[in-house]
Formats: structure tokens, sequence, C-alpha cells
């Protein structure tokens, strides 16, 4: 899984990748997890146990009397999801101020069966990989790095870097400075979401790459042309789709919950 903080956009949410977030004592004592369905449908689920490393053994992996629910996004709020200012918090708070017992119902909630959250949600995939904080070089590649899991990397200038693979087409970077000692990590750089489409909206600098075989050099230099060449021209749509940057703001909330699995 991929822990994230309540205050995530939702957009930044892929298909079919599992997200768990703990900062929600409101709705689950152990936390929730979270499945982007579709484009406006997420699956969230109230698990009944604090994950860790190795799948959980208990008969029941899902709160017994309300284990979960799916939430449409309603027509009104689709461009602010579109536009990044929807986050998973305000989800969290549309539920709260919901009351069924009263008959205040939020219609963009419908109670999830057991059957999909376990679909959506298998047991094996609830479990949190620790970081690993020994630094790969540059000169290894994407695919040594496990899908759904980070990894930290020196640059040939001996910059530090962590690089997620969010799914097997999509990774994020930034730029950090880890402390071992005290296991403090601080954030150097935006958030840069690099799309395998990437390759081919430039591909007369990358002509024939494999997205699985570029080196951490050859994604580092990626990143750099493609972040160039925001400032140098009009962007297409495939553009947009292929690289986002997400400013240190948002990114300092994102970052926070990697305290949780950092080796100490």
């Amino acid at each position: 899984m991929i822990i994230i903080d309540s205050k995530t956009p939702l957009d930044l949410f892929e298909f079919g990748v599992i997200c768990y977030c703990l900062d929600a004592k409101e709705l689950s004592e152990h936390g929730l997890v979270i499945n982007r369905m579709n484009e406006f449908e997420y699956l969230i689920g109230r698990i009944d146990f604090m994950p860790d490393e190795t799948p959980s053994t208990k008969d029941w992996l899902f709160d017994r009397y309300h284990p979960g629910m799916i939430w449409r996004c309603p027509e009104a709020l689709k461009e602010a999801l579109l536009d990044q200012t929807l986050l998973f918090q305000d989800i969290i708070s549309h539920w709260l101020r919901a009351d069924e017992s009263i008959g205040l119902i939020n219609t963009a909630f419908k109670v999830a069966s057991l059957t999909l959250l376990n679909d959506y949600f298998p047991r094996k995939d609830l479990v949190i990989q620790s970081l690993n904080t020994i630094f790969l070089t540059e000169s290894q590649l994407l695919k040594e790095i496990p899908l759904r899991q980070s990894a930290f990397f020196k640059d040939q200038y001996e910059g530090q870097w962590i690089i997620s693979r969010i799914n097997v087409s999509l990774l994020c970077l930034v730029q950090v400075f880890y402390e071992a000692t005290n296991s403090t990590l601080k954030l150097i750089s935006e958030a840069f979401m690099i799309n395998e489409l990437a390759l081919l909206v430039m591909k007369d600098q990358f002509n024939e790459m494999e997205w699985e075989e570029l080196t951490l050099a050859q994604v580092l230099l990626l990143k750099n042309v493609m972040q160039q060449s925001c400032s140098h021209q009009e962007l297409s749509e495939a553009f947009k789709q292929a690289f986002r940057v997400y400013p240190m703001t948002d990114v300092q909330n994102w970052m926070s919950p990697l305290k949780l699995n950092l080796n100490k």
C-alpha cells in the first residue's frame, strides 16, 4: 500500500492503486484504505487492524458494522477534483456531516459490500513495506524498483532523491535530504510525476528507449528536459498527461506519512 495524508488531492490517486490513510481517526481507529475505481468514484474501506509488513491473519479485515463505502463525486465538485483542490479530507468531512439516524443523508455515498471490498483490497496487498534507506546508484534500472514501492538514490552530484513507482507506467520523483542518525527527512524540491507517455512526447531526445530499461540517471534527465520545456513552449494535452509538477507546500503534507515506514 501507498501511505497518504488526508490532505492529498483526490486527483492524485491512480486507478487500481491501494492507498492507506491513518489520520482519519474520526472514521476508523485503524485508518482507511482507498482505491480509485474510475475518474469520479472511490472505494473506501474501514479496516479493523493495524497494517504492517505481513498480511493480517484476522478473520475480519473490515469493520463488521460499517465496513466501507463508495463515494461518487457530485457534479458540482468534479471541476474542483480535476483542479486538485478537492482533498481526501473533504470526503471525510462530507461523511461526518451525514447522519442517517435523523435523515441527513449524503447522496454521494453508498454502502460498499464486503465482497466488493475484498475484491479491491486483497488481504495480501494490505501491507506496508518499509522504506529501504540504502541508497541506490543512478546507474541502476527503473525495473529494479518494485511496483508500488519507493527507494532512495543519489545522483552524480550526491543529491538525494526518492523515487516512487505508483504503477507500471507512472513514477514520482522528489529531491530530499535524509539524515540517518535521527531518521529525519527534509524536502528539497517539488514532486515530479512522470508517465511512460513522456518517452513518446520527448521522442526526439529519447528515441526507442524502453520505460523499464531506463536508468535512474535517464529518469532524472527526462525530468530535467520536460521541466525545461514547461517554460519554453505551449504545452500539449499529451505533455500535461505525461508530466505534472506539484508544489512543495502540497508535497510537505504528502511526505509526512513516510515517517511511518522509514527504517530506523
